[in-house]
This record gives C-alpha cells, sequence and structure tokens, in this order.
C-alpha cells in the first residue's frame, strides 16, 4: 500500500518527466542548467537526478525545487506554459473544492496519458 507521500512523489516526478518531454531535455541538460543557475554550488549529478526521478522514497521537497526551477526557466516560459497553482477559496465551499480537484486530477491524468 502506498502512502499519500509516495504518490505525491510519483506525480511530481512524471510532472517533472512530461515538462523535460516539452522542452525537448535531457536528464543531462537540466543538470547542467540547474548547476549553472545554481552557479555550481549544486553538486546535482545526472545520475543522482535519474534516481530521484525513479525512487518512490525521493523527498517531495527536492522535486518540488527541481519543478519549481524549471517554471522560472525562460525554456519553459518561451513554450507558453503557466505554472499550475491550486487555490482554494473557502467562499466556494469544501464540496466544490474538492469536485474541483478531482476535474484538476482528471485532466492532469489525461494529458499524462496523452489522451
Amino acid at each position: 500500500m502506498s502512502t499519500e507521500n509516495e504518490n505525491s512523489t510519483r506525480e511530481i516526478q512524471d510532472d517533472i518527466k512530461i515538462i523535460l518531454g516539452k522542452l525537448g531535455w535531457s536528464h543531462k541538460r537540466f543538470v547542467g542548467e540547474y548547476n549553472r543557475a545554481l552557479k555550481f554550488q549544486s553538486e546535482l549529478t545526472t545520475e543522482s537526478f535519474k534516481k530521484q526521478l525513479s525512487r518512490p522514497t525521493t523527498k517531495p521537497t527536492y522535486l518540488k525545487m527541481y519543478l519549481d526551477f524549471i517554471h522560472s526557466h525562460n525554456s519553459y516560459r518561451r513554450l507558453g506554459l503557466v505554472k499550475p497553482v491550486h487555490i482554494s477559496k473557502d467562499e466556494f465551499g469544501e464540496d466544490f473544492n474538492r469536485k474541483m480537484a478531482g476535474i484538476s486530477k482528471l485532466i492532469h491524468d489525461r494529458v499524462k496519458s496523452g489522451s
């Protein structure tokens, strides 16, 4: 049985893989861009990045840092993509927010599967 943390990790890993594909970036290219942006203060290697994208035990905080980096990169913006943001408004009510989250997940899953 997988935990919520593992599900979050898998979703973020999948998101990163999809976006890298849209950018046409290899793992090596991502690591180079990431390390260059951090002025080589990062010790991220291509091999460690590949492992982080495949292990269910990778901490979501690391993956979210990578995703934030991608979202802030000029190449991402040039594609006309927008960072998805969840805004929960109490005024809409819990039922509405739950249904909207379900719709969002359905769209995410369909985009991910390519259908």
